[in-house]
């Protein structure tokens, strides 16, 4: 996942306002804990909200895939911003000492489909934070997965690259299966296709209560899309801030 995908990703997400979704977790961190100083960003990507956190914040920004994590390096050394960036996967979280903060942004943990490994990144989040900190994350909701993605077909086509996008929904084992085929423009109007398979997984809000208690966290706030209310039924997207007491 990700090899030739990570050239594009930026492409296909040109229309994200990162700045809108990095104050909105700037905003949360500030209710927190104004005098933060350090977080940890899991699956940070390609970086674009990394570059945001690090005009703030000392940086460790994780990711499982190297050439995610080449292409976030070169913006940061555009921008002059000092970024540790580091290859690991989410739910073999491992630092050297305790952070203020460690965000999961953009359906990092959706990526996490196997209960038992949501499990293992929650309690290496846990025992990576100090006393107060807190673990932040978003998911595409249960809803969004297995009602609004599922048996569509997207299709766009710009100038320079084209895809084709479906997605099916696996009601017994609550997966959410994307397939993309994408087209990038080359010379001579010749065309790079790159076919991209991803799996994703949502639980239940009272899952992730319960697998977040597990790990320690006894202190659990859920909320829906960029705001600070309770989620509704038809949300798609949940803010989950898991306190270190």
């Amino acid at each position: 996942m990700y090899t030739d995908f990570a050239s594009v990703y930026d492409s296909l997400m040109q229309d994200v306002d990162y700045e809108a979704w990095s104050n909105y977790y700037i905003s949360i961190m500030d209710g927190i804990n104004k005098n933060a100083k350090t977080i940890v960003e899991c699956a940070c990507g390609t970086g674009n909200l990394s570059l945001y956190f690090a005009q703030r914040y000392e940086l460790i920004a994780l990711d499982s895939s190297t050439q995610m994590l080449d292409i976030a390096s070169r913006k940061a050394r555009e921008q002059a911003l000092d970024i540790r960036f580091v290859k690991q996967k989410m739910q073999n979280l491992s630092l050297h000492k305790p952070v203020d903060f460690v965000l999961a942004t953009c359906d990092g943990v959706n990526y996490i489909t196997n209960k038992d490994d949501a499990i293992s990144f929650f309690k290496r989040a846990f025992n990576s934070l100090k006393a107060g900190g807190a673990l932040i994350f978003d998911v595409s909701s249960k809803y969004k997965l297995s009602t609004i993605l599922p048996s569509q077909l997207w299709f766009e086509d710009r100038e320079d690259i084209s895809y084709f996008w479906i997605n099916e929904y696996d009601k017994k084992e609550n997966l959410l299966h994307l397939n993309l085929s994408i087209f990038v423009k080359q010379k001579l109007d010749l065309y790079k296709r790159i076919d991209e398979y991803q799996k994703q997984k949502a639980f239940d809000i009272d899952e992730y209560k319960q697998m977040l208690n597990v790990s320690g966290f006894s202190k659990v706030n859920i909320y829906g899309d960029k705001n600070f209310n309770y989620p509704k039924d038809n949300e798609e997207r949940l803010h989950i801030i898991a306190i270190r007491e």
